[in-house]
């Protein structure tokens, strides 16, 4: 596996963005914990960004509404409100 991005974010988990070299063409793969999501291998790094803020929004969602949030993450939650979270998140962290 070859990794294009890595994200941390506090109090939810580890989130990424690899490549499988074995698949032709390459496909990209949205992975959570290092584990791949289920259905989650697309031919577009653009489509996999897109796919991993899906997933970090409902994995925040459901933290949040379940009371276990907590202020970070509910500030975040406001802010992936902008379809560029990705990069405004990745210049905050970096």
């Amino acid at each position: 596996m070859n990794y294009l991005s890595k994200y941390e974010v506090p109090d939810l988990g580890f989130y990424s963005i690899g490549i499988d070299p074995s698949s032709k063409p390459p496909k990209f793969l949205v992975l959570v914990d290092g584990e791949p999501e289920p259905f989650r291998s697309v031919d577009s790094e653009l489509e996999a960004m897109a796919i991993l803020g899906e997933v970090i929004k409902a994995d925040l969602d459901e933290k949040v509404e379940a009371g276990a949030g907590t202020h970070f993450l509910r500030c975040l939650r406001k802010e992936m409100k902008d379809p560029l979270w990705v990069r405004m998140y990745e210049q905050k962290v970096h």
